[in-house]
C-alpha cells in the first residue's frame, strides 16, 4: 500500500474583497473594513461544508461557516462576510485563521507557506495571519519612495576643524587596516580606533549624495561615546565633539533641508555606555549610578545580584540596559524637553530605534505620540526588526508594531534574505515567497515605506554574501 499523500493538488481558489477592491493577496487590513472571503472549490473534491477558524492571538478559537452560493461549470462557491470592526479591539488587533473543508472522505485542511497562496493537506496546516490596525495608522508619505543612505559617521568623510581625543587612536590615512581586533570572536575590542570622519564631511558631500539620488540619510549614533560606533552612548545632549558637536549638526540639517533630504537619527535608547554620565563605571563623571547609590541615576538601571551585578544588553557588560518602564527615564527621552524632542526641534526627520524588540510597548506609544506632535504627523519611526513584525514575539510578548501608534516602518531584513536567496543560491521560489509574506502581513502604507537593504554594520556585507561567505561571519 502506498502511503496517503497529506497534499492535494487540486485546483482551488481564495479571494478577498474589501469595498469591491480584490484584495486576495494581502492579510493586513484597517479595522473598519469589511472582508468578504470566496473559496472557489472543483467539484470534484466533493467538499460539502467549509468553515472559517479564526482566533484572535492568544484567545479561543470561533468557527465562522462560509454559506453554500452557487455551482457552475465544475466549481462550487463559498462565501463569508467579515466585519473586523466588530471583532477587533480598538486598539487593532492580530488574529489566525484556518480553512476547514468537510468531505465524505474525511476532512481537508489548508495550509499555506507565505500567508497567500493555499494548499490543501489531511493534517491542519500553517494558519493565515490577519492584521487588523487601527484606521488612524499612516506613514508620513514624504518618507516613501525614497532612497536611504546610511552613513557611519567616522568612517565617511573627514572635514572640519574639530577636537582630537587623547584616548583615542588616529589614523592617519583613510586606507589604513585596523589595529583593535577582537582575539577572538566575541571578545571584548576598545573600539576607540578613528579615522575622522565627520558632519561636517557629510555636509561637504551632500551634493555627491543627491547626484546618487539620495533623498534620506540616516545617521549610525553621533551622541558622546566612548566607542567609534556610539552604540555606547555617554551623554544624549551632546552632539559627539570629535564629529563636530551640535554646531556642525545644526549645519547639516539646515543643508539637507535646502536640498530636500530627510535626516534621520540612530536612537539608541535601550541601554547606554558604562562609560557614560548616567552609569560612570570608570568615576570619570562623578556621581554616577554605578558607584554611588544616591547617584540621581542610580534607578535607571537594573542593580542585580548577578556575577556583573547589573543587567546588561546581552549580557554585554560596557552596555548597562536602562530601566525604561521607570517614569524618569521616560521623561528625560520623551519628555517636552526630553531628548526626542530636542532634536527633532532642532530639524531632524525621524528615528531608527537601535533593538526595538526590547523597547516596551508604552515607550513605543509615548515616542509615536511626542514625534508625531512635534512634526505635524511628518516625522518617522523605523524600527530594527530582524523578522517579520507583523507576527514577531520576542522575549515571549506578541510585539504590536504595526496596529497603530508604534512604528511606522521597519528594516527589511527578509527581502535580504530572500534576494541572497535567489541572487546566491538560484532559489527563485524564497525570494517569491518572502515577498508575498511581506506583501500580505503589512499594512500597505507600511510596504510603501521599508527599509529595503542589502547589508548593514550587523550583517556580512553584501559582497561578501555573494562571495559565499556565511553569515555569522565577519560583518
Amino acid at each position: 500500500m502506498h502511503p496517503v499523500k497529506p497534499c492535494f493538488s487540486a485546483p482551488v481558489r481564495l479571494k478577498k474583497e474589501a469595498n469591491g477592491r480584490d484584495v486576495s493577496a494581502k492579510n493586513a487590513f484597517s479595522r473598519e473594513e469589511l472582508i468578504t472571503f470566496s473559496m472557489e472549490l472543483p467539484r470534484t473534491l466533493g467538499v460539502t461544508a467549509v468553515a472559517l477558524l479564526l482566533a484572535e492571538d492568544g484567545k479561543g478559537e470561533r468557527t465562522l461557516p462560509l454559506h453554500f452560493v452557487q455551482s457552475e461549470k465544475g466549481w462550487d462557491t463559498y462565501r463569508l462576510t467579515l466585519s473586523l470592526l466588530e471583532i477587533t479591539p480598538e486598539t487593532g488587533g492580530l488574529f489566525f485563521y484556518s480553512l476547514r473543508f468537510s468531505r465524505g472522505a474525511g476532512t481537508l485542511w489548508s495550509d499555506s507557506p507565505d500567508n497567500t497562496t493555499l494548499s490543501l493537506t489531511e493534517g491542519r496546516g500553517r494558519p493565515f495571519s490577519l492584521l487588523s490596525y487601527r484606521a488612524d495608522l499612516t506613514v508620513p508619505r514624504r518618507f516613501c519612495g525614497r532612497v536611504m543612505y546610511h552613513i557611519f559617521v567616522d568612517r565617511f568623510a573627514p572635514g572640519g576643524d574639530v577636537p582630537r581625543r587623547a584616548d583615542a587612536v588616529y589614523h592617519s590615512a583613510w586606507e589604513e587596516e585596523l589595529c583593535q581586533l577582537a582575539a577572538y570572536p566575541g571578545a571584548p575590542v576598545d573600539n576607540t580606533e578613528l579615522y575622522g570622519g565627520t558632519l561636517w564631511g557629510i555636509l561637504k558631500r551632500l551634493d555627491y549624495l543627491c547626484s546618487l539620488g539620495v533623498g534620506i540619510l540616516y545617521l549610525s549614533p553621533i551622541f558622546r561615546a566612548h566607542s567609534n560606533h556610539k552604540y555606547d552612548t555617554g551623554d544624549y545632549e551632546e552632539v559627539a565633539p570629535e564629529f563636530g558637536g551640535e554646531a556642525a549638526l545644526r549645519a547639516l540639517i539646515a543643508a539637507c533641508k535646502r536640498r530636500d533630504i530627510l535626516l534621520i537619527l540612530d536612537g539608541v535608547f535601550n541601554h547606554t555606555g558604562d562609560d557614560s554620565k548616567y552609569f560612570d563605571r570608570y568615576g570619570r563623571y562623578g556621581n554616577g549610578a554605578f558607584e554611588n547609590e544616591g547617584s540621581p541615576y542610580r534607578t535607571w538601571y537594573h542593580f542585580d545580584g548577578s556575577a556583573l551585578g547589573y543587567a546588561a544588553w546581552w549580557g554585554i557588560p560596557i552596555l548597562p540596559k536602562l530601566a525604561l518602564e521607570n517614569d524618569e527615564v521616560r521623561r528625560y527621552f520623551l519628555g517636552e524637553r526630553g531628548v526626542v524632542a530636542r532634536y527633532l526641534e532642532m530639524g531632524v526627520d525621524g528615528w531608527r530605534l537601535d533593538v526595538a524588540d526590547e523597547l516596551p510597548n508604552a515607550f513605543l506609544e509615548q515616542l509615536h505620540a511626542l514625534v508625531k506632535e512635534k512634526t505635524g504627523g511628518n516625522g518617522v519611526i523605523l524600527g530594527e526588526v530582524w523578522e517579520n513584525a507583523a507576527t514577531k514575539v520576542a522575549y515571549g510578548q506578541r510585539r504590536r508594531y504595526f496596529l497603530g501608534g508604534q512604528l511606522d516602518s521597519v528594516m527589511n531584513y527578509p527581502l535580504r534574505q530572500g534576494i541572497l536567496s535567489f541572487v546566491r543560491d538560484r532559489d527563485a521560489p524564497a525570494l517569491c515567497r518572502v515577498l508575498r509574506e511581506l506583501w500580505s502581513s503589512y499594512p500597505t502604507p507600511v510596504c510603501h515605506a521599508l527599509m529595503n537593504l542589502l547589508s548593514s554594520h550587523d550583517t556580512v556585507r553584501i559582497a561578501t554574501a555573494l562571495g559565499g561567505e556565511e553569515e555569522g561571519g565577519r560583518t
